[in-house]
């Protein structure tokens, strides 16, 4: 049987022999094994010349990262803007002097209602009690959001507003919803006025 597996590499032929020294000198694998790795430490390979080699792995600058937006968002939230950032709201600033910010909205409010104090506070405006003066629901209290002008400083922001009302409109009469008497607006704050 020592004819079928020799145990040296003596008694290998020429090109046995040329193989299994290519394969004891791999520097991947502790062990014997015939393994590709050997082929991308030289130049040739067996692989076709469409087929991708190491390359596509290397990187010329690291990956962006993936907190990149939180990162920003804690800078604007903690008042570190970069001064490129800060001359940037400035000219969004200017930009909303120069909007159209009227909404078409009645503009008699103080004279249908009478406001009472805040019920909360958000990011874009503020809500308050207030009371009918006159009509079939004297005296009924609701709920008034009160949007400052001041705060859209954008065409989105007015957009903004302007669904708003519009999907409000769209809801009334649901059962489930709260109901949409009104909305008005005067030089300094769009009121929306719900039960």
């Amino acid at each position: 049987d020592s004819a079928h597996a020799p145990e040296s590499s003596g008694n290998l032929g020429g090109e046995q022999r040329r193989n299994l020294d290519s394969v004891k000198k791999s520097p991947f694998f502790p062990f014997s094994t015939p393994s590709p790795a050997r082929y991308f430490r030289s130049k040739k390979s067996p692989a076709p010349n469409g087929t991708p080699g190491r390359s596509i792995f290397k990187r010329p600058f690291p990956p962006p990262s993936p907190a990149k937006h939180i990162k920003a968002a804690l800078a604007r939230r903690h008042g570190s803007v970069k001064p490129n950032e800060a001359a940037g709201e400035s000219k969004n600033q200017a930009e909303g002097a120069n909007l159209d910010k009227r909404f078409g909205f009645a503009k008699n409010f103080y004279s249908r209602f009478d406001m009472g104090e805040e019920v909360g506070r958000g990011h874009f405006g503020y809500t308050c009690r207030a009371k009918f003066k006159k009509g079939d629901l004297k005296g009924q209290d609701v709920a008034v959001k009160l949007i400052p002008k001041s705060k859209m400083t954008t065409a989105v922001a007015i957009e903004d507003v302007r669904k708003e009302v519009k999907i409000l409109k769209a809801l009334t009469g649901h059962a489930n919803l709260v109901q949409f008497h009104d909305s008005f607006e005067d030089n300094d704050n769009v009121y929306i006025v719900m039960e």
